[in-house]
C-alpha cells in the first residue's frame, strides 16, 4: 500500500467511526493536517485509530491521561486543535 493510499484510508475510517462527537474530533483534524503529516506521525495516527471510541474520546474531552503508548505529540495536537476549536464556537 502507498503512502497516499493510506493516508487516504486513515482520512476516511477518521470520519466513519460511528461516534458523532468523534466523527467530528478526529475527521476535522484528520482533513486539516493528516496528508501533511510525516511517516512517524501516520503510524502513530494509525496505531490511535485502532483504540476503543471510548478512550479516545475520554482522551481528548475528558481529558484523563492516555497510556504511555498513546501519549503522544499527536495525540497532543489533536488535543490542542480540539480545543482551540470548541473556544472559537463560544
Amino acid at each position: 500500500m502507498n503512502f497516499d493510499h493510506l493516508k487516504k484510508k486513515l482520512l476516511y475510517q477518521s470520519t466513519h467511526r460511528g461516534c458523532k462527537e468523534l466523527d467530528i474530533i478526529l475527521g476535522s483534524f484528520a482533513e486539516k493536517f493528516l496528508m501533511n503529516l510525516e511517516s512517524e506521525s501516520i503510524k502513530q495516527y494509525e496505531e490511535l485509530l485502532q483504540v476503543p471510541d471510548n478512550d479516545i474520546y475520554n482522551w481528548v474531552i475528558e481529558k484523563s491521561i492516555p497510556p504511555k503508548r498513546y501519549d503522544t505529540k499527536l495525540l497532543s495536537s489533536i488535543i490542542s486543535f480540539n480545543k482551540k476549536k470548541y473556544d472559537q464556537s463560544l
